[in-house]
């Protein structure tokens, strides 16, 4: 979950040594690159089953996908380095990227509340009614909608809430 990476205390060292593993942290996940690859996913995913039991017939290829009616457990959305996010999976690096770019439009603010426009819910391939609930599961707190900001769409974002 993206709150386990943000609430374990990781020291510069271990991050270099996690980095020189081929690991990659971020804000919100850790995740190996190589492994978010279609085939690698796919054989995990066949692996996971074989171990756990599960029934997933197909590893993912886009930045995210819903998880409507599937059973997909978060150790294998982990496994296969994706993030749950509300009724969403996103991959750990889009998710990473979404969260970058929602920290410049933080910064550009210069305040907790922000705009967060709709269109970044495209980094992720996420429906932009969808887009709230990925900023609550990323810890924000979407204050309102404003369809008219100057010409673009956006959700108002207040101060972090606590993830959990």
């Amino acid at each position: 979950m993206p709150s386990a990476l943000a609430d374990a205390r990781i020291s510069a060292e271990e991050r270099e040594a996690l980095k020189a593993a081929g690991v990659r942290c971020g804000r919100v996940a850790a995740w190996v690159p190589g492994l978010l690859k279609p085939a690698q996913a796919r054989l995990i995913v066949m692996l996971r089953n074989v171990f756990d039991g599960s029934n997933v017939t197909a590893a993912p290829e886009a930045a995210s996908f819903p998880l409507d009616g599937r059973t997909w457990s978060d150790r294998m959305l982990g496994a296969i380095g994706y993030l749950r996010m509300g009724k969403r999976a996103v991959r750990a690096d889009m998710a990473e990227r979404l969260s970058w770019q929602l920290g410049q439009a933080r910064k550009a603010a210069g305040a907790s509340a922000f705009a967060a426009p709709i269109d970044l819910a495209a980094t992720i391939g996420c429906p932009g009614e969808e887009f709230p609930e990925i900023l609550r599961a990323m810890g924000l707190k979407p204050a309102e909608r404003d369809r008219d900001r100057r010409g673009q769409a956006v959700a108002l974002c207040g101060a972090r809430t606590a993830r959990g």
